[in-house]
């Protein structure tokens, strides 16, 4: 966890900034996505805090990394956004990146102050983050993983197979695949944020 903080910040006790830390660090620093290890990360963070040595806030995806390169020089590359849209997410990381950040390799930045800035609805930040992405310009590093839940494999084993003409009464679990496949659409010959990300599906 210390070398993960390390991207962003220094080393060194901070009690006004918090930084974001996924629940998969320890199954992504094993090579897996293996829930148990992702339980185990989770009960060790429980354990940490018990004992002082941390303090946990939200558990939630509260914030989005970015190349802090990729940043740089962003005010010039403005009138390249695809859209309004897309130039008002530019002018919300440009008002929220941090006068250290180029010393870092990583930016973190909130997801809740982007939307703030930005003035726009949750599906419609990440939207136009990904299309900033596509066009080259800004640089999301940040892993998505989407997988069916235990809850709807019933579900999943008896639609498999079912065709739905125009795509009509879709049930959730495609609904999902879907929504990721519509993302996915907008990136440069079907590529993802970081190159290692994926779309994990389960029969």
């Amino acid at each position: 966890m210390e070398k993960y903080i390390a991207r962003f910040k220094p080393l060194k006790p901070d009690t006004e900034i918090s930084v974001a830390v996924p629940f998969n660090l320890y199954s992504n620093e094993k090579g897996s996505f293996n829930d148990d290890l992702d339980n185990k990360f989770r009960m060790a963070l429980h354990w940490l805090e018990r004992l002082e040595r941390i303090k946990l806030g939200y558990f939630t995806i509260t914030h989005l990394e970015f190349d802090a390169a990729s940043l740089n020089k962003l005010a010039e590359r403005l009138n390249n956004c695809p859209d309004l849209d897309c130039e008002n997410v530019c002018h919300a990381i440009i008002e929220l990146f941090p006068r250290d950040g180029q010393s870092n390799k990583v930016v973190q930045l909130s997801i809740a102050s982007l939307r703030s800035i930005s003035k726009l609805s949750l599906e419609n930040l990440f939207a136009a983050l990904l299309k900033n992405h596509a066009a080259g310009i800004i640089k999301l590093l940040q892993d998505v993983v989407i997988e069916p839940t235990k809850i709807r494999l019933d579900e999943t084993n008896h639609c498999k197979n079912i065709y739905y003409e125009n795509q009509q009464k879709y049930p959730a679990i495609l609904s999902y695949f879907s929504f990721a496949r519509e993302n996915y659409a907008v990136l440069p010959n079907g590529s993802v944020p970081n190159g290692s990300s994926f779309l994990k599906e389960k029969n």
